[in-house]
């Protein structure tokens, strides 16, 4: 009579870390998982879960790392779960969950107001930035101020991140140059000012 065997898959835990835990959007993050068993060192392959989202890895050593897919600013849990490469081996391990908190990008602006035929035009020159090496989309709100009073106000669409105005230049005065760019979604928003004076 032929005897059976019953073999147990050996235990295992699955610990995470992550290099980066707050981010900001389009920022790489590194995830690493370490799997340990009492009995050897496991084999297989380790998903790591973030939001909808996942990516996997093959162990090495009992440890392994990968690049987070990318999130749109929120709050997340990550977690990395471990399947042997062999059933019955090694058991399989849910890591307990991380927290990633993705913030917006930063966007800055680099603006250049000019004066041109003569003094009798200011010709702005306004360009959007962002974290990241990040393409920047969307409209920016130019306003005209004189003695502290906005004279001019225009909403130019950016295009490759640049938006242009002219306006005619006050005579006499302190004025200033606002530009504005209110973000979206996934960038932050950011302002920049221009100060000049009259010499007509």
């Amino acid at each position: 009579m032929a005897s059976t065997v019953d073999v147990t898959a050996e235990a295992t835990a699955t610990r995470l870390s992550l290099d980066d835990a707050t981010p900001t959007y389009g920022e790489r993050v590194t995830a690493t998982a370490s799997v340990t068993s009492a009995h050897g060192v496991p084999t297989g392959t380790v998903t790591f879960k973030v939001g909808t989202k996942s990516v996997s890895a093959v162990l090495s050593g009992g440890q392994v790392r990968a690049v987070l897919p990318p999130l749109p600013p929120g709050t997340y849990q990550v977690t990395a779960s471990f399947d042997p490469a062999v059933v019955g081996t090694f058991g399989r391990s849910t890591s307990a969950p991380a927290a990633e908190i993705v913030s917006p990008a930063t966007s800055w602006i680099v603006q250049t107001v000019k004066k041109a035929r003569h003094g009798k035009q200011l010709r702005c020159r306004i360009v959007v930035r962002a974290s990241h090496g990040l393409a920047v989309t969307g409209e920016v709100q130019i306003a005209l101020s004189h003695h502290g009073r906005t004279v001019r106000l225009r909403t130019t669409a950016l295009t490759r991140g640049i938006a242009k105005a002219r306006f005619a230049a006050p005579r006499q005065g302190r004025w200033s140059v606002v530009a504005t760019y209110r973000g979206n979604a996934t960038m932050a928003g950011s302002v920049a000012v221009s100060h000049g004076r009259g010499s007509r």
